[in-house]
């Protein structure tokens, strides 16, 4: 299952007044390639056999929870439905109770968050992934990884938004300074990144062995 990158609402807004302006100035709704998003045709980091494997050896044996170490966080998954079922194997072990195939299918039953992958069928699906426990560490350590390449390109992606959206508007109407430009511009710019850095950094300093 392929992951998607995801805006958030402030750059989904700016990405479709992108679009908009494209359509208003030049009468097509259906823009060239530059004036898309790059990121509509690329698939972002991840490690989907990593994935698997990991959650195929907690089940078989929880104690491998103990080798993995503690980094790694639901989100890190680059499929969501990978993060749930981690999510729900970590609350089950670290309250003392058993996290195999049978007591995770008693919690996903009636759920509704396994429907797109075949219920809770998938969770069976996944004993069938080859997986060593002695390797636990490396796969959340990969996981974890490819989580930090996708935050790196969504800051990136976020300051080709906030640039773009700048510069057009100011394409829109050139009888006026758009509101983003010059110093203005270069603040934003620089404020949008160290708040995304920050958010980022509170996650690294949990993941200290893992090189970009």
């Amino acid at each position: 299952m392929n992951p998607k990158v995801t805006l958030s609402t402030e750059d989904q807004t700016a990405t479709d007044a992108s679009h908009q302006h494209y359509a208003d100035t030049h009468g097509d709704d259906d823009p060239p390639a530059w004036a898309r998003p790059r990121w509509a045709h690329r698939v972002p980091p991840s490690n989907d056999k990593a994935e698997i494997a990991l959650l195929s050896a907690l089940m078989v044996n929880n104690l491998a929870f103990g080798r993995m170490g503690h980094f790694l966080r639901a989100e890190h998954f680059a499929d969501p439905i990978h993060g749930a079922i981690f999510e729900r194997i970590q609350q089950r072990i670290e309250a003392g109770q058993m996290a195999d195939v049978v007591t995770l299918t008693a919690t996903f039953e009636h759920t509704g968050q396994l429907d797109d992958v075949g219920g809770t069928a998938y969770l069976r699906q996944l004993l069938t992934a080859e997986a060593a426990i002695i390797d636990v560490h490396a796969y959340a350590q990969s996981i974890a990884d490819a989580w930090l390449r996708r935050q790196t390109i969504e800051i990136a992606e976020q300051i080709v938004i906030v640039a773009t959206s700048a510069h057009r508007h100011a394409l829109g109407d050139t009888r006026r300074q758009s509101p983003l430009s010059g110093p203005d511009l270069a603040g934003g710019l620089i404020a949008r990144v160290q708040e995304s850095l920050a958010r980022l950094q509170s996650h690294v300093d949990d993941i200290s062995e893992v090189v970009l």
